[in-house]
């Protein structure tokens, strides 16, 4: 097996994903994408930027990576229903 499919078998994949009702912040970067972009493919000895990583992006647009979510690892989660916070600051004292 080789490392790539080694790191990416299920229960990893698993781990790095959330659900829905588990995220508690959404953050809009869509004015910073190019530069965020432009970051993650200067970085090419942790991500290459002709991998699997940035695949799709002819096709999709990097607006994909626009959009980040978050889960609480402590402070006070926003009560259920009311949506995700746009703050990542939300919710602690």
């Amino acid at each position: 097996m080789d490392r790539v499919s080694s790191v990416l078998d299920r229960d990893e994949q698993e781990r790095m994903l959330s659900d829905d009702a588990d995220i508690d912040v959404a953050i809009d970067g869509t004015p910073w994408v190019a530069q965020k972009i432009a970051a993650m493919r200067a970085h090419a000895t942790q991500i290459t930027p002709d991998g699997p990583f940035f695949a799709g992006a002819e096709v999709l647009g990097d607006s994909r990576w626009a959009r980040e979510y978050y889960r609480f690892a402590c402070g006070v989660p926003l009560p259920p229903g009311e949506g995700w916070a746009d703050d990542l600051f939300a919710g602690l004292s």
